[in-house]
């Protein structure tokens, strides 16, 4: 029986492998899109930032805008109307606790040395030791050692620092808001022509059933943790004025925005009111308590409030927690890290519903 030959096709082109080299140019270009995803990331910070802050913002008063609009509002009116009443508020806000801040500041050398003068004995033990170590290095030491001339070079000063963040602060909150108008005005408008733009009716309104989802998802989880972040601010401050915390406010307003970073965020609130009421108080039965209360506070709202409302649902994983407060606060600081949570979380509701981001859910989860 003869062999049965099969010969191929050749209108159908022969199914070619990657070669080696250009296997090691792929993983060569990823890494080069990964570090100017990065220097992007890093240096586009003044614009990248506000981008953020306005897209969050956004999700968490769009039901506002809603609910103005189901009045016969304009969607551009509804806009300026919510964009005005958050100017006044964090407006007011920062206007009234500018006053104790800047008191705290002015008290900063008297408060130094008041700090100073609790810790004296321990202050005189510790230059006891070090005078001890210095007399037994002189003395085993054989030949004295050239002296280094020591330079120091002098950067900007304080004040011209703190002008200079205020002018960057100013810049970004003046981005945020426009942006945030525009998002909130024209948004849907804009999310409905691009739709629109598919040529498969069907495929366009899978991808905004898809969109719909997440925006509503968001929303309710921005809006849910900043609730639980208002009230444990607010349980914060009633408890600092029932302990006589000087500013009990300024104090409920620090922790509610401290708790947006994960873990450092209690962690610092807690001992900031610790040196605080170290320098109010003098005893310690009333050192003790303000810090040990917040402490409570946090416990209950990690432990208990938080899975209760919020739910294991949305729980994060906090090896990536960790990771992106290492990773945010590099790339744009001290706003990067309260940003972690409401990015990642924002993150791991789009790995849920948008299909090529299904193989992340688990890596996230």
């Amino acid at each position: 029986m003869a062999p049965l030959i099969i010969q191929e096709d050749p209108r159908i082109p022969p199914q070619q492998t990657p070669s080696q080299p250009e296997k090691h140019l792929v993983q060569i270009l990823a890494g080069l899109l990964i570090l100017a995803i990065l220097y992007t990331l890093y240096f586009a910070k003044l614009l990248l930032l506000p981008i953020a802050i306005a897209l969050l913002l956004s999700a968490l008063l769009r039901p506002i805008v809603n609910q103005l609009r189901r009045l016969r509002l304009p969607e551009g009116i509804s806009a300026a109307i919510v964009v005005c009443l958050l100017i006044v508020i964090v407006g007011f806000s920062a206007y009234r606790l500018s006053f104790p801040a800047a008191e705290w500041f002015e008290r900063g050398p008297r408060l130094i040395w008041k700090a100073e003068f609790k810790f004296s004995a321990v202050k005189k033990a510790i230059q006891e030791a070090r005078e001890s170590t210095r007399r037994i290095e002189e003395a085993a030491r054989l030949e004295e050692e050239e002296k280094v001339r020591e330079v120091v070079v002098k950067g900007p000063s304080i004040t011209q620092r703190f002008l200079s963040q205020t002018q960057t602060v100013l810049v970004s909150a003046f981005i945020t808001i426009v942006l945030l108008y525009f998002l909130l005005a024209r948004g849907r408008v804009t999310f409905e022509r691009w739709i629109g733009s598919f040529t498969d009716p069907g495929h366009g309104e899978k991808w905004k059933g898809i969109f719909l989802h997440i925006e509503l998802e968001i929303t309710r989880y921005l809006a849910t943790i900043t609730l639980i972040n208002a009230g444990l601010g607010l349980a914060t401050g009633i408890s600092m004025a029932l302990l006589g915390m000087p500013n009990p406010v300024l104090w409920g307003v620090v922790a509610g925005l401290l708790n947006f970073i994960p873990y450092v965020g209690g962690l610092i609130t807690t001992v900031i009111l610790a040196m605080v009421s170290l320098i109010t108080f003098d005893t310690a039965g009333h050192i003790l308590p303000p810090p040990l209360v917040f402490m409570l506070f946090t416990a209950m709202e990690g432990n208990f409030i938080t899975p209760m409302i919020a739910g294991k649902r949305l729980g994060l994983n906090p090896l990536l927690l960790v990771v992106g407060l290492l990773f945010w606060g590099w790339i744009w600081g001290v706003p990067g890290m309260l940003l972690v949570v409401p990015i990642q979380a924002s993150l791991k509701i789009m790995a849920r519903n948008i299909p090529f981001m299904f193989s992340l859910r688990e890596v996230i989860r």
